[in-house]
């Protein structure tokens, strides 16, 4: 479908001394929340503002910026029949190759807040073309497309407050092309469902790995949060494996964002208490070789409380990307971004700021990585008008 390049500024800033430097700005109107979700594969960007109010209070869009340039580009605004009203859409967007998936939850399609995600692919001209993803059994308040997640053909979609194992206790869908030029459909749920668990809230996917967050899991108390790991078995079916922190504690929410390259998962727990109330934390687990897991727990060598380290995690390689919102830097709640690389001796940490940050932009409250280049969302910064967002493009040293 064709696209509209959004009004506004694109410039940009990267305190890690890098070639390619870039910002995108939103030129729309106040509250579009722009930065609100993020993803990244290679030079593509897209972005997220779930508030945007073209087709209606909080319709929502989702913007493209490509590799026309590094200071000036302009976006392609990504829209769909039908949206309008409250739909939310770009909630949350993922990208793979020449596939974008923007997931808009509280679209009607199956009935009210049953969630709806959209898949756009190019086409021979250059333009965008969309299919349209719904969960088979999708009913009132699923809110399917909360989260969603790509790798190849391969396509993930959080559904958290689906009621399949009692009020809220989640379900996600995976969708891979039938060869037909449809889709088939397989529903994960978790095997120790319960009410509540939102089994869902965040999904990832790299090849045959799937990871899906359940945010308000209970692990020993109540909302410590929970990770469950599904890899293809072989024969059409997902062996689970369920991860849960070794420092767990109540109200931690473990699983509110998840990322995973090849064998490394990450799930992060923004409101674990480690160096004070909310500081957060990111858990790192990979394969022990005998069937089992190790973990390794990342802080922020600057933690302090209330910073949610772990509001958003993404991952590529030995490259592990962080945000931390509310973290102050000077300006209350003007929000961080921590990339933390694997070393020989363990990982390294690097700091990101926003340039132009001003207090309360909630610079981190999105992250995405893919080789070299970090995008972090700040939806509450207002470039072109009270919380109308941005986000922020960083090419950094290679690992």
């Amino acid at each position: 479908m064709p696209g509209e390049a959004p009004s506004g500024p694109i410039s940009g800033h990267s305190p890690m001394a890098a070639p390619g430097r870039s910002a995108v700005r939103s030129g729309g109107a106040a509250n579009a929340y722009l930065g609100n979700s993020v993803a990244v594969d290679g030079v593509r960007v897209v972005v997220g503002a779930a508030s945007d109010d073209t087709l209606g209070p909080s319709a929502g869009a989702a913007y493209v910026f490509g590799p026309e340039g590094e200071a000036n580009r302009l976006g392609t605004r990504l829209t769909a029949p039908g949206v309008s009203a409250l739909d939310r859409f770009g909630t949350s967007v993922a990208a793979s190759g020449d596939r974008i998936v923007v997931g808009a939850p509280k679209d009607d399609g199956h009935d009210t807040d049953s969630g709806t995600a959209f898949v756009f692919e190019t086409d021979a001209d250059g333009g965008w073309i969309h299919t349209v993803l719904s969960a088979s059994d999708g009913s009132t308040g699923d809110r399917f497309g909360e989260s969603v997640a790509v790798s190849g053909g391969r396509i993930v979609v959080g559904a958290p407050t689906d009621d399949n194992g009692g009020r809220a206790s989640g379900s996600a869908y995976v969708f891979e092309p039938d060869g037909t030029g449809g889709w088939t459909e397989t529903k994960l749920t978790a095997s120790d469902a319960r009410p509540d668990n939102r089994f869902g809230w965040a999904v990832a996917v790299d090849g045959d790995r799937i990871v899906i967050g359940a945010q308000l899991a209970n692990a020993g108390a109540a909302d410590t949060g929970a990770v469950y790991v599904y890899e293809a078995d072989g024969s059409g079916g997902w062996a689970e494996t369920k991860l849960i922190a070794s420092d767990a504690e109540a109200d931690d929410r473990l699983g509110w964002s998840v990322a995973v390259s090849g064998d490394r998962v990450v799930a992060v727990s923004p409101r674990a208490d480690g160096a004070g109330p909310d500081t957060g934390a990111a858990y790192v687990f990979e394969p022990d070789g005998s069937g089992g897991w190790t973990e390794t727990i990342l802080t922020p060598s600057d933690a302090d409380a209330d910073d949610r380290f772990g509001w958003s995690v993404a991952a590529d390689g030995d490259r592990i990307v962080v945000g931390a919102p509310w973290a102050d830097g000077g300006l209350a709640d003007v929000g961080a971004v921590y990339v933390f690389d694997a070393r020989p001796g363990g990982w390294t940490q690097t700091r990101l700021f926003a340039s132009d940050g001003a207090a309360g932009d909630q610079f981190g409250r999105s992250v995405a990585v893919s080789g070299t280049r970090i995008v972090a969302g700040a939806e509450q910064a207002d470039p072109a008008g009270q919380s109308s967002g941005a986000a922020y493009v960083y090419t950094v040293a290679p690992r």
